[in-house]
């Protein structure tokens, strides 16, 4: 039976909140625009990118540049792994699980945060950018027995609904607990450490059958 367990990677394995809030805040106030407080980001963000910068304001030319800067403030900012992340990540390898990272972020971004926190993980894919996270889950499903995605946004969770996929919300990233409960997360953690007890749990095969996401094996 292959589990695989894939993650987000800005707001879920990036402890990176406030350098988002940051980041974002420079692309706003270079047009303008009045930047959003920690409190204001988490109520209003939401994916696709280009969905949350239209509800901003930004003008529809505007967003692949506005996106691009996003990006590439967040490179200038130095993040480190959600506490208790990396050690997660080693204890589902040891267990031979497959591990790898499907996120809206750009390469680019993803390879330059490892390098600044000096981390050289074996992740067994890396899908970033990923224009349509429901897609690519189809895409790494289609290589599982069983496929468990942590996010923490609604996006990530109806994404992997749709493509059949387990949700694990993670409550203390860019968008709060209830609102992955309701967006059909089957369990949130807010902390690493509970992670893979909630893993297990949604792997374990009586889990899996009232799922009606496998037979007798």
């Amino acid at each position: 039976m292959r589990l695989v367990v894939a993650f987000d990677w800005n707001g879920t394995l990036l402890d990176d909140l406030e350098r988002a809030v940051a980041a974002l805040g420079v692309v706003m106030e270079r047009r303008g625009m009045e930047a959003l407080d920690v409190g204001a980001f988490r109520e209003v963000f939401h994916l696709p990118m280009n969905s949350l910068l239209t509800t901003l304001g930004f003008k529809p030319a505007d967003l692949e540049a506005a996106d691009d800067e996003w990006n590439t403030e967040l490179q200038l900012r130095p993040a480190s792994f959600a506490p208790g992340a990396l050690d997660v990540l080693q204890q589902l390898r040891s267990a031979a699980v497959s591990v790898g990272v499907i996120t809206a972020a750009s390469r680019h971004t993803v390879d330059c945060d490892l390098e600044h926190m000096g981390v050289d993980f074996p992740f067994d894919f890396v899908v970033a950018p990923s224009p349509n996270k429901a897609d690519s889950l189809r895409k790494v499903a289609a290589t599982a027995d069983h496929l468990i995605y942590v996010g923490d946004t609604e996006y990530d969770m109806h994404a992997t609904r749709e493509a059949g996929a387990v949700p694990i919300g993670y409550g203390a990233g860019y968008r709060p607990a209830d609102h992955l409960i309701r967006a059909g997360a089957h369990v949130v953690v807010d902390d690493f450490a509970d992670l893979a007890d909630a893993i297990a749990i949604q792997h374990a095969p009586d889990r899996r059958r009232r799922d009606g996401r496998t037979s007798d094996d």
